[in-house]
This record gives structure tokens, C-alpha cells and sequence, in this order.
């Protein structure tokens, strides 16, 4: 189970969701020291779905960020094979983001960021949750993948898409990754009928941003 605010202290001092939280109520979330449980990747043929947005902006609420070649790494150091592919969204141009997970280890889908007119004012467009239900059911139906995770702590996305994968021909089973403090309480494994097991993100895998 992936738990979302609960106390700790790390080096002595409370680790805060600082970005995101009221003054009024200040929230302390816990971070786990390693990345896991990872044993329901131990012998599987994994496929990796990961909402970059969802677990970058996670970290930066705790004023971390994602490591994600360590993160590739330890999830293939469990897994039998592993397939990782990364939903990012970058302007027309720019391929800092598309480079960096490229040379990390994952395969990157970059949604081009652009801004669009809502009635009276200009809204930018960077969801990229459309771009990764598409590729969901590409991937898993190309795949010989016997277990799909899928990095993101946000319960319509993790839901949908684990509904989606269970009307195709050969349905997988579905498994969560997701950072304390992010996460929906729906995706918790124990009650969920989505999802069958909780990968929480670690500080072996998050760095200071």
C-alpha cells in the first residue's frame, strides 16, 4: 500500500509537502527509504508505464526529484525482462527531456506542449494522460509482458487504464508505482479491484531538487 501522510523525519527534520500545502495544515508525509515492494516484479515479464508528470511533480512537492535512471534501474535489477517507456510533454523544439530519458534507459513519448484558447483567455495543453491510454493499449497488445506497472499516483488515470488493459484479448495484471503524499487512497492494492500490488518510490531512487 502506497500511504500518503503519515509523520517521519528525515536527517532530523520532517519532510514536508511544501508546494502544495496550506499553511493551515501543513502536511508531513513519510518517504520510504527504498524503493518497493518490488517483489511482484521478482520473474516477471514487466512493461513500464510512467506518467512523468504525476511522479516529477510528486517529488517537487517534497522539494525532490526523480532519479529516473536509478529508478529504470532498480526495477530491472528485479524483473525477469522490463520494458520502461516514459510519457513526457516538452515545447516544439526542445528535446532536453525526450535526451535525458533516452539516455536513461527509457523508452520516451513526448506530447508537444502547446497553448490553446478556453473562452476568454490562453491555457497551456500538457496533459499527456490521452498520449498514454493510447500507447497503454498499443504496448500491452504488442507485448509479452505478464505484468504491467504503471508509474502514476492518480487514481481516474491508473483506473481507466487498468479497466482498458482487462477488455483487451489477453488482460494483464496491473501493478501501481507511486510516491507517498501522491497517491490516490482508490489504488491502494488491498481494496482496489484495478490493482494487485503497491510500488512505493523511494529515496534510493529521488534525489534533492
Amino acid at each position: 500500500m502506497i500511504r500518503t501522510s503519515f509523520p517521519t523525519v528525515k536527517n532530523g527534520q520532517p519532510v514536508r509537502r511544501s508546494r502544495n500545502s496550506s499553511r493551515r495544515n501543513p502536511v508531513t508525509v513519510k518517504v520510504a527509504p527504498r524503493t518497493g515492494r518490488l517483489a511482484c516484479l521478482a520473474g516477471q515479464h514487466v512493461l513500464v508505464i510512467a506518467d512523468c508528470q504525476n511522479l516529477d511533480m510528486g517529488a517537487a512537492n517534497l522539494d525532490l526529484s526523480v532519479d529516473w535512471k536509478r529508478l529504470g534501474q532498480t526495477l530491472a535489477n528485479v524483473a525477469c525482462s522490463i520494458s520502461r517507456h516514459a510519457f513526457i510533454c516538452e515545447p516544439a523544439g526542445r528535446t532536453r527531456q525526450h535526451d535525458y530519458f533516452a539516455r536513461s534507459g527509457w523508452t520516451p513519448h513526448s506530447k508537444l506542449s502547446r497553448n490553446v484558447r478556453s473562452r476568454n483567455k490562453v491555457v497551456g495543453n500538457k496533459n499527456t494522460d490521452h498520449l498514454m491510454a493510447f500507447f497503454a493499449g498499443v504496448l500491452v497488445s504488442r507485448s509479452q509482458a505478464t505484468l504491467v506497472l504503471i508509474a502514476s499516483g492518480d487514481g481516474d488515470l491508473v483506473e481507466d487504464l487498468s479497466e482498458a488493459i482487462g477488455m483487451l484479448p489477453s488482460p494483464r495484471p496491473v501493478a501501481t508505482l507511486s510516491i507517498a503524499g501522491s497517491t490516490s487512497h482508490r489504488l491502494d492494492a488491498r481494496h482496489s479491484r484495478f490493482v494487485i500490488d503497491n510500488v512505493e518510490l523511494g529515496r534510493d531512487c529521488l534525489r534533492p531538487s
